[in-house]
């Protein structure tokens, strides 16, 4: 999946990461990208039942390192700001060094979304490492905060992004899985409606066929 990365790449990235996505089922695509390209190993669900019961979490660590891999989904962009609130007592107490944020293009206009996601004041762009520093007591963070908008230059989300790339290595698949679901939708939209649902359906045919092999 070459279309998907971040500049430095994960691979050169030693610090713990946080990343934020907007929904569950964006942490489930990512999950296999996760492990098999970067390198990474599920560990455990990061409980945040008493903070949040709208976000969820997971922990990674790395397969021949002590590095660990945070991805959180915080149930839509506006809550973006939010969560990050929530876990900053992880960024605080751990080893965080890099803090992605990955949104979905949408119907979006650049520079509300730079609105949307303005971390104390902190406006960030898409593509672009911004530092990030606090103090709490005698602690100080340093931070880089990345955005990364997807797809870029076009209305779609994680799954547009997934589906491209994995479309590289099994066209057969990933066309099949398409052209099934929208002929189910020949009928006025019989099946599903949403566009958006009609994405998920797509990845999520592609992902059983090929986690299952």
């Amino acid at each position: 999946m070459e279309n998907f990365d971040f500049q430095p790449s994960l691979k050169k990235i030693h610090n713990d990461v946080v990343i934020l996505v907007e929904g569950v089922s964006d942490t489930a695509f990512l999950n296999p990208y996760i492990c098999n390209r970067y390198g990474f190993h599920f560990v455990n669900i990061y409980n945040l039942e008493e903070i949040d019961k709208r976000m969820s979490g997971n922990v990674y660590q790395g397969n021949n390192s002590s590095q660990r891999l945070y991805l959180f989904s915080t149930d839509g962009k506006d809550r973006m700001q939010k969560a990050f609130e929530n876990i900053k007592p992880l960024i605080f107490n751990q080893n965080i060094g890099y803090f992605i944020v990955i949104v979905d293009s949408d119907q979006d206009d650049p520079n509300e979304l730079t609105d949307i996601l303005a971390f104390e004041q902190l406006k960030l762009l898409p593509n672009q490492w911004i530092p990030y520093q606090s103090s709490k007591g005698f602690e100080d963070v340093n931070l880089q905060i990345y955005l990364r908008v997807i797809p870029e230059g076009k209305c779609g989300a994680l799954e547009t992004v997934l589906l491209d790339s994995m479309r590289q290595d099994e066209p057969d698949i990933v066309n099949a899985s398409i052209q099934f679901v929208d002929s189910l939708n020949n009928d006025q939209n019989k099946y599903i409606k949403s566009p958006r649902l009609k994405l998920k359906a797509k990845t999520g045919i592609v992902f059983l066929f090929t986690c299952s092999r």
